[in-house]
Order: C-alpha cells, then structure tokens, then sequence
C-alpha cells in the first residue's frame, strides 16, 4: 500500500517509514535524484554508417533473399515484404524484364502453350495456332477445348519423330510439323492429363483410367492402372519424376487431395504419403507439377509441396511469398507451373475478385520474386512454356486469351549487364505500380520508441523519364506518406512531381527540411516505386537506402539516500528499523520508495536496492547510518 510521506526528513521504503540523517548543522539530508545513465553505443573496427555515438543507422542495400517478410528481425536484412521490382542483385533495385503481348490468335479463348519443331503453338480454345514474327496462324481444329499439352519423341525403329499432342477429355489429337495436319487418334481414348516415359505416351482419363501407347494415334492403347478416386477427388496431373528413393523414374498422379505414384510392374498406383489440400484451383488446363532441378514441385492452393526423392527430410511445404505468405492484397492460388534454368516459375490466379494475377520466380538461393504482375484484377495466368525457340530464352504465357512473351537470364543474371535487355513500364500513379515494400523494422525493440529523423535515398539511372518515388508508413498503419521535400537540388529530386530524377544520394528530413523534429516510431516501412520513360532499354535503379534514428530509452532514476539507524522513529526502535531496512534490500521483488520533494508533493516509485553502505555500532548497540542506492525499473 502506497504510504503517503508528509514529513520533512521522513522516506518511506517498502512501506516502513525511515528517518533520513542530518548534517552538522542539523539540516536534513537530501534524496538526490538522477536518471539512469544507459551505457554508450560500442563502436568497434572501421567508421561506418554507424558510427554515430547516439545515432543508430539501418541500411537497405541488398534484398536477394526474395520477399515475404512482413516484419524485419535482424536475420532479415536481406528481405523486403512484397516487391514487382527485379531486386536479386544486391544494390540494384530496378524494373522487372518487358512483357510483351503478341497478337491475338484466331480464336478468343485461353491460350494452351506448347512447342513443336521450333516453333511455338498454342491451342485458343479449340482453334490450333503457330507463331512466327508476332502473328499467329491457324493450322487447325480440336474437338473439344484442352485440357493438357505434350511434346514428346517416340523411337520406333531406331527413327525418332518429334510429336506434339493436345487432348481433350475425350481423344488426344497429334501433329509432327508446325504446319502439318493435326490428327484425332482414331480410336478415341477418354484423356485429360498426358505423359511420356519409357518410350511411350502415357495418359489418364477423367475417372482415373491410365493407359499407354508405343504408337500413336492408332488403335494400339493399352490399359494400364486404375486411379482410386475418392468423392469430390479429380485429376490434376500426370508427369515423370524420380522415385522415392531416387533411383529411376517413374510415373506420378496427382488429384486434388492426394499425390500418386505408378507400380508399372503391378499395374496400379500407390498413394504417397503426401496430402495435397482441397485445391480450389485445380480445374480447366491448369498444369500444377514440374520438375525443378530433380525434385518434384506440386501447386497446393497458396503454396506448394516440394520433395526431394532419395531424401527421407526432403519434403516441406512452400507458401507463396514464402514464410510470412503474400499481403492479403496479393492473394493468389497455384495455377500453373513451368520450370526455367535458374527458377521454377509459378502462375496464379487470383483468390479475390480485387486482387491480380502474378507469375513468380523461386529457387532455393533467392526465394520469392515476382517477374509480372498484372495491372487488371481477376483474370488468371492461364499456361506457362519456357522455350528458346524464338531469338532468345523466353517464357511464354497465356493471360486474358491472349500470349505473352518475357525475356529470361540464360547466363548473366544482371540485367544492366545484358545487351539489349528491356524493362517493363507502368507509371508510378498506376493502380499497380512497380514497387517494392520494406518490411516492418523496429530495430529489434518494438516495446520502445524511436525518433526517425533522417532517410537517405542512393539512385543511379535516373533522369526525368526514369524516376523514383519514395514513401513511408508508421506503426502498422496501411496509408503511407509521400516524401515531398529534400536537402537536394531539383536536378535530383523534382519537387514539382515528388520523384528522385537524378543520380546520387537524395536527403530526406522528418518531418520535413523546415522542421527537422523527427519522427516518433514503433515501427516503420518505406516503398520506392519504379517508373521508366519510352526507351525500353533504360531503367532507374534503386542503390540503397538508409534510415538516420535515435532510440528513445525509457526515463529511469536512481535515488541516493542516507538513512538513520541511530535513533528510533515512529514507534520503531533502531534495531528494528534496521532488520526491516535489511529486508527491504535483500528483497526478490521491487519494493516502493516514497519520498516528499521540495515542492511538497509526494513521489512514488517501484525500486531495487543495488547499493548500501554504512556504519554501525559493534556489541550491544546496533545503531548506524546507511547510505543507499535505489533504482527504479
């Protein structure tokens, strides 16, 4: 119970009250008081960043860790939360590579991708197309809409012929040239998913049946193993992949639920022990297996499962955006998967009618990046096909019943490095500008506050067509703040347009230049977002990014007090006083401490008692002085 001191001399300590010593001339003594001196930064090796004594410095300079952190722990210093930038190069934050849209082709329907004799052929619904010089031409007609593409070579008779094959639930149809005639199997054979392995066609129908073939197109299918189907269970895939352990290949199923794999001495399947969720995504000619780099990759809804065959600890689950997932803004589901040289790639399509399709970038090295985003909302990335069938090593996609075309690294994975390589544009007023968001940083101390009171921007290949513009956002808050006002020159930063148009370190003060007061934080994030002018070759680069902050320690006071044990006081005798003053210290919790100030208010506080000395009588007088130091906690 707080004990209210009223008395000139008197303290009050764990709620026994004590008398404080007098001087020579019989004057109190006093409580002297001063706030807990925190010890300074240590600074060790080189000048630095931060090298300030009371200044602490955070940098942003390298993100090659991929996105998906919300929330920046010191393990994180290589992460940002969401990023379309191309950012895996460290201090060189720039513009992902240009998508480019080819013409329509001759029918408007989603595009289904494949390869056949060099040349790229796409299936617009039923309506059958080659590629060549941004046009498309018809070269025939399918049954049915497809649901899967296959291209594949059979050896029959030490002669080897190049297929491609589409099929359509209830027949596959098949040509060997671009611009040869496409031919129905003759027998029709109920098949939705495809596959090759052993020098055959291998594919599976709608209820579960897999069957194979050594020729194609005749009468010569044979049925191999039945797919037990649970309710509401559906085929999603049919591909090759390792074995369990590792040691050949063998054919795998996959369903909505579960992940199969093929007994081809037995003629049956054999269900892993790899569950797959309910995937919502899993309809239509969504292609959601690959091979990446000899381990299976599997779309499961917002992520998918990767396995390592050979590997008992192989298998783990991958969300998209990886550990912390995609801003609730982001949102997207598995549709399609492709694999490139250095990335398996991942097309979505969007879980909210408000939120937009993406195709993404993953490796081990690097996590997550997104190559392309699309500036329109719910419309999904329909097919994937990598290929370096035309100039050079692109991704084919279908989007909006229409393919598109990006350019991607085969060797030098720099893009400023790469002759001729060309950024994507999209104005930074855009709904879905080029971006990228830090995480959330708290310096490791989210309980305290911080004064932001400076951030410095480093750019290179600006100019007024290829700016940057920076903001920042406080304490978990969605809205951001735009930065309008710097040290620098217009020949840097625009004040008219807000944006970084030139090269060079741009000073940014809190609030602003005219009142540098700083900025109070918990936690903080910034955003630059990217924009280029008409020349596709060019593009602004963000070099690094650093924040100027002070930690604000809590105000703490250590109380230094001498208290007399001469004397009796308040009904207690000397000798008492002092066991209770002796209990007080040794205590295993905070005790109170109330004194009365000059201005004769009472001031109460929850201390530990680190320091005491003093002097006492020996024998049968235990009376003495005791100099003490409180702090308060």
């Amino acid at each position: 119970m707080t004990q209210r001191v009223t008395e000139e001399g008197v303290i009050s300590l764990n709620s026994v009250f004590y008398r404080l010593t007098k001087d020579a001339k019989g004057a109190y003594s006093k409580v002297r008081s001063s706030l807990v001196d925190y010890p300074e930064k240590q600074l060790f090796g080189d000048f630095s960043k931060d090298s300030q004594k009371y200044l602490s410095t955070a940098a942003w300079s390298d993100f090659s860790d991929g996105m998906g952190r919300e929330r920046m722990e010191s393990r994180d210093t290589k992460r940002s939360w969401w990023s379309t930038c191309e950012q895996r190069k460290a201090r060189r934050v720039t513009l992902p590579p240009l998508a480019t849209q080819t013409a329509a082709g001759s029918a408007a329907a989603a595009p289904l991708i494949g390869e056949l004799g060099g040349t790229i052929m796409a299936a617009y619904g039923t309506a059958i197309n080659s590629y060549a010089v941004d046009a498309w031409t018809s070269r025939g007609t399918l049954a049915a809409t497809p649901t899967d593409v296959l291209n594949f070579n059979l050896d029959a008779a030490g002669t080897r012929t190049e297929y491609l094959a589409f099929c359509y639930t209830s027949n596959y149809a098949y040509a060997t040239s671009p611009t040869g005639a496409w031919t129905a199997a003759s027998a029709a054979k109920a098949t939705v998913k495809m596959a090759y392995w052993d020098n055959k066609l291998w594919g599976i129908s709608a209820t579960g049946l897999l069957w194979y073939t050594f020729t194609i197109g005749g009468s010569n299918e044979v049925n191999d193993a039945q797919l037990p189907l649970s309710h509401n269970d559906a085929i999603t895939g049919l591909f090759v992949g390792r074995s369990p352990d590792g040691t050949e290949e063998i054919i795998y199923a996959t369903t909505k639920k579960w992940l199969w794999q093929h007994d081809f001495g037995n003629r049956r399947f054999i269900r892993t022990d790899v569950p797959l969720p309910a995937n919502l995504a899993a309809t239509g000619i969504s292609r959601q297996a690959t091979i990446w780099r000899t381990s299976i990759a599997l779309g499961a809804n917002t992520g998918f499962m990767f396995l390592q065959p050979g590997n008992p600890n192989g298998t783990k689950a991958i969300l998209l955006g990886h550990d912390d997932g995609l801003k609730n803004t982001k949102e997207g589901r598995v549709f399609c998967m492709a694999e490139s040289i250095g990335d398996l790639l991942i097309g979505t399509t969007p879980v909210n009618s408000t939120d937009s399709a993406a195709i993404f970038q993953w490796n081990d090295e690097n996590g997550f990046q997104v190559l392309w985003e699309a500036a329109a909302a719910n419309i999904r990335i329909d097919s994937l096909h990598v290929s370096d069938a035309i100039t050079n090593y692109r991704l084919y996609f279908g989007y909006n019943n229409r393919v598109w075309w990006i350019r991607l690294h085969d060797s030098v994975a720099n893009p400023g490095q790469v002759q001729g390589w060309t950024f994507t544009d999209r104005d930074i007023s855009n709904t879905n500008p080029i971006i990228q968001e830090t995480p959330w940083f708290t310096a490791d101390q989210e309980e305290i506050t911080k004064i932001a009171l400076r951030v410095k921007v480093e750019s290179e290949g600006c100019s007024t067509t290829e700016a940057i513009r920076v903001r920042y956002g406080l304490d978990y808050s969605t809205s951001w703040t735009q930065f309008t006002d710097t040290h620098t020159s217009d020949t840097i930063f625009d004040a008219v347009d807000d944006r970084i148009e030139g090269n060079g370190i741009t000073t940014f003060s809190l609030p602003s230049v005219a009142a540098p007061a700083g900025l109070a934080f918990r936690a903080i994030r910034f955003e630059r977002a990217l924009r280029r002018g008409v020349t596709t070759t060019l593009a602004p680069i963000g070099v690094s990014l650093w924040l100027e902050y002070l930690k604000v320690l809590p105000d703490k006071w250590t109380f230094d007090f001498n208290v007399d044990l001469l004397n009796g006081f308040a009904g207690v005798s000397a000798i008492a006083a002092r066991a209770t003053l002796l209990t007080a210290i040794e205590s295993d919790t905070l005790v109170e401490f109330t004194y009365r100030d000059d201005t004769g208010n009472t001031r109460n506080f929850y201390v530990k008692v680190y320091q005491a000395a003093g002097t006492e009588d020996t024998g049968r007088e235990e009376r003495g002085v005791m100099q003490l130091r409180a702090v308060e906690l």
